[in-house]
């Protein structure tokens, strides 16, 4: 693309130089200005006509690409909203599955226990409170230091 860019102001600077010798040879011929006048609407006329063409085929070669770009761009969209949407419910259904699973793990643990453990205390019990009841631990009073 980017050559074809250079190719056309190429072929622009060639006819508009082709046009300027034209004119200037025209010009400095002995001829009346009328003549020359006639001469000149004469010789431009078919260049006008040619350029015209041009721009009305340039014009519409973008309208099409400017269209399937458009379309294309379109498709393009209608496709990534219909994955966007179809992930979503995807999402929504793992969520929903993973939701219910957590309810049957918890209905199915001990009684009484309904939230996973959280508190560290719990994690890692001490010792103590592993071998000894927690209502005993709370009765137990500290053993001075020369007992042990």
């Amino acid at each position: 693309m980017r050559g074809s860019g250079h190719r056309g102001a190429f072929v622009f600077g060639l006819m508009l130089g082709a046009v300027g010798g034209a004119l200037s040879a025209l010009l400095m011929t002995p001829k009346s200005g009328q003549e020359i006048r006639e001469q000149i609407k004469g010789q431009t006329a078919p260049v006008q006509d040619r350029l015209s063409s041009a721009t009305s085929s340039v014009r519409e070669r973008t309208a099409g690409v400017q269209d399937r770009l458009t379309t294309a761009t379109s498709g393009v969209r209608e496709r990534a909203d219909d994955v966007i949407d179809a992930s979503k419910g995807k999402v929504t259904q793992l969520t929903q599955r993973g939701q219910e699973t957590e309810d049957q793990v918890v209905s199915t643990a001990k009684p009484g226990v309904s939230k996973p453990i959280a508190n560290d205390a719990q994690v890692h019990p001490t010792a103590s409170s592993a071998t000894t009841p927690p209502e005993a631990v709370e009765q137990q009073e500290p053993a001075s230091p020369g007992e042990g």
